[in-house]
């Protein structure tokens, strides 16, 4: 199973999101949907060699994203380019990867500071749709070890 797959299956509502970045990747990323709108924000980015997937595996009771969404959070799932969820690009092929042109070394910083735009654009909109936007959000951020 893939990702919204994983997360459908153990009763939450997945979300998929797609980010370009400005080098042409497209980048797949997921949302368990929150309880609640304006809740805390969780961004959980994996390793080099991941995806997503690796946070959910372990099941309803076990899996750190369905922890932090019981507990009330808002829970993003980052992908890197390069892996299952993002060998999407404008102009580029998975192929390109043998010469070096596919994958940058910039790929971690590019992924999130993308994911970060995305999410801000998206609270924008709230913002303008109703009235009861609280003035802060509390932020939190996990990144797993390189695998």
């Amino acid at each position: 199973m893939n990702s919204p797959q994983l997360i459908a299956d153990n009763g939450f509502v997945p979300e998929t999101h797609f980010i370009t970045t400005k080098d042409g990747y497209i980048l797949q990323i997921f949302r368990v949907k929150p309880k609640k709108e304006n809740s805390p924000v969780a961004f959980l980015q994996h390793g080099l060699t991941s995806s997503s997937d690796m946070f959910l595996l372990n099941r309803r009771f076990g899996s750190f994203p369905f922890i932090l969404h019981e507990q009330g959070y808002d829970v993003w799932l980052g992908n890197a380019r390069g892996n299952i969820y993002c060998l999407n690009h404008t102009t580029l092929t998975p192929e390109d990867h043998q010469s070096g042109t596919f994958l940058s070394k910039r790929w971690q910083k590019s992924t999130f500071l993308l994911w970060w735009t995305m999410y801000l654009r998206q609270q924008d909109k709230r913002k303008h749709s109703t009235s009861d936007t609280p003035k802060e959000q509390r932020w939190d951020l996990w990144l797993s070890p390189a695998t």
